[in-house]
């Protein structure tokens, strides 16, 4: 078994086995569209000899696109601002236009309220958890078996690689073939033993993400999705999180016409969410479905809270921001009062995402009754910004140090969640030249064993996530993205348990090999490998992390500026 050894002053046995833009943007950058996939893969082609598989111009195509969503002179030309979206064009049920806002009326933080019903002290208590991505929203550039077989089986399709969303798929693939590959897919990507390693792993959270296609009837006209049996299938992953005592946020991943124009929303390219009356209907009916099943008896103190949307890009999109203003406080009634105003308060507390406008906006977003119910979720990925993709190691963890102020200050207003995050770097495990943290004795890999990456590089991984840890945790904590990555291997949450860059158990997770590593908002690992003076190496806890997972090599592809990952 593989074993990482966090080097403290005491060795007890291992227990039990298991397995911004700018600084906020970009998580595994995404694909606009089955057009841009296809002309970017002619370039990355043409730019590197290397290129041996199409499933490079699916990854490459994937950060290509979140990389231009960073410059706000392609986002606002890229999401139509011609197509305003009317304030009153689609009244929110007597709701009032925008945010509701009191801005001197605040909770504090520091009192419990309704967040302990949930479940969970989303207060006083830390959120450590995974995403379940790829599961119930086919996202196939996190699996490029997957993407292979899709694409060699697409029908008049106008490029060779052209399927790259659920969209995609309805499109260019016969419907009986399509509906098997997901049935095979959904009944295997996760299954109970993933819950059981999840909850081993010391972790108390699973992000759950689904899209509005899960209901038939709200589907867009003329799109072929296939619901199968993927809500039932999240209502069986809840009661698999229930028995093995895991915290579940649901998530509406995608929206009819796209939220964000990224293949994880269902349909890549332009957020035509806001521009259409229908669409905006059909998110309220998905989301209200998700609130009638999940706020049910059954499912308290493990469902804790649902998300109305992800990754809405408000921020480069004013359409898209505007409807968000309206709708979270339509899902914040709907999710507070299932039964209608008359009938009694959920439990479930409600999810809103930044809409990439960064944590401060919101803190008077919602007044004092509201706040009281909702937790905000960024997703801080300290990779794709242009002044990181070339950056060293010691410069983005120095962004990330930074965040930790805007964390603090979220925290005051609103329990604050890091709900998607990374630890890879943005060229992988090239470049050795940008691997320039010092080497630490904190953390062994037996060279007897064979691993993914070079020693350094999983020395930077196991680092950089100590150091958010530390910086999310100064907040309400985190969910990972994701647990199982089959591209890249150190977006891999079970990988990096087999390999050891990541704690393998609850113990593990509350050691700190590396000391503090933020310091008055700098990051402050000194040559020794060993952070500041505070919040040191524990004493007592050390021991081998035992991991389950898949590795990756990856590979720079000339001109894309992206870690591509080669099985």
């Amino acid at each position: 078994m593989f074993g990482l050894t966090w080097t403290t002053s005491a060795a007890p046995s291992p227990s039990t086995t298991s397995p911004s833009p700018s600084s906020q943007g970009s998580r595994r950058t995404r694909r606009r569209s089955h057009k841009t996939a296809t002309v970017f893969t002619s370039l990355l082609l043409a730019s590197s000899a290397a290129a041996s598989s199409l499933y490079f111009s699916d990854a490459a195509a994937e950060l290509h696109a979140r990389q231009q969503h960073l410059s706000s002179h392609h986002a606002r030309a890229q999401y139509g601002e011609s197509h305003q979206y009317s304030d009153t064009q689609h009244a929110r049920r007597g709701l009032p236009m925008g945010a509701s806002v009191d801005s001197t009326v605040k909770r504090a933080i520091g009192s419990t309220g309704q967040f302990a019903s949930s479940g969970f002290d989303y207060v006083n208590d830390k959120v450590r958890g995974v995403n379940l991505g790829n599961w119930l929203v086919l996202e196939p550039w996190m699996d490029q078996n997957a993407s292979n077989v899709l694409n060699a089986n697409a029908i008049n399709a106008p490029g060779n690689h052209v399927v790259i969303d659920e969209y995609t798929m309805g499109l260019y693939l016969d419907p009986d073939f399509l509906g098997q590959f997901f049935q095979e897919h959904l009944g295997s990507w996760i299954t109970e033993d993933d819950f059981r390693q999840i909850a081993a792993a010391g972790l108390n959270h699973v992000r759950i993400p689904i899209g509005h296609w899960a209901f038939p009837d709200c589907i867009e006209a003329g799109v072929a999705y296939q619901p199968l049996n993927r809500f039932d299938l999240l209502k069986q992953g809840v009661r698999w999180a229930q028995k093995y005592n895991i915290k579940v946020w649901i998530d509406l991943h995608g929206t009819p016409g796209s939220q964000n124009g990224y293949p994880g929303s269902g349909r890549a390219g332009v957020a035509h969410w806001p521009n259409n009356a229908t669409y905006i209907d059909m998110t309220e009916k998905a989301f209200n479905y998700l609130v009638a099943e999940f706020t049910q008896d059954t499912y308290k103190g493990t469902v804790t809270a649902i998300q109305p949307v992800n990754e809405p890009v408000g921020a480069y999109s004013k359409p898209v921001q505007n409807l968000v203003n309206t709708y979270y406080p339509w899902a914040w009634q709907a999710l507070a009062y299932p039964q209608g105003n008359a009938g009694p308060i959920s439990n479930t507390m409600l999810v809103t995402h930044d809409a990439w406008q960064g944590l401060a906006y919101w803190q008077n977003f919602y007044n004092a009754q509201q706040s009281e119910r909702v937790i905000m979720d960024a997703h801080p990925y300290f990779v794709y910004g242009p002044q990181e993709v070339n950056a060293s190691d010691s410069f983005r963890l120095n962004e990330v140090c930074q965040y930790g102020t805007k964390i603090s200050q979220s925290q005051r207003f609103y329990p604050t969640v890091a709900g998607e995050w990374s630890i890879g770097a943005p060229n992988g495990d090239n470049f050795p030249v940008l691997r320039d943290l010092p080497a630490s004795d904190q953390v062994i890999f037996p060279y007897t064993n064979k691993y993914p990456f070079t020693q350094r590089y999983m020395q930077f991984l196991a680092i950089n996530f100590r150091a958010q840890q530390q910086v999310f945790e100064e907040g309400t904590g985190w969910m990972f993205w994701n647990w199982k990555h089959l591209a890249f291997a150190d977006q891999s949450y079970q990988t990096g348990i087999k390999y050891g860059w990541l704690p393998s158990n609850a113990r593990e997770l509350n050691d700190q090999p590396f000391g503090q590593l933020c310091v008055n908002d700098k990051f402050a690992m000194s040559k020794s490998g060993v952070g500041g003076s505070a919040g040191g190496p524990s004493s007592g806890a050390v021991g081998s992390a035992r991991f389950v997972g898949a590795g990756a090599l990856l590979a720079l592809v000339s001109g894309a500026v992206a870690a591509v990952s080669l099985l």
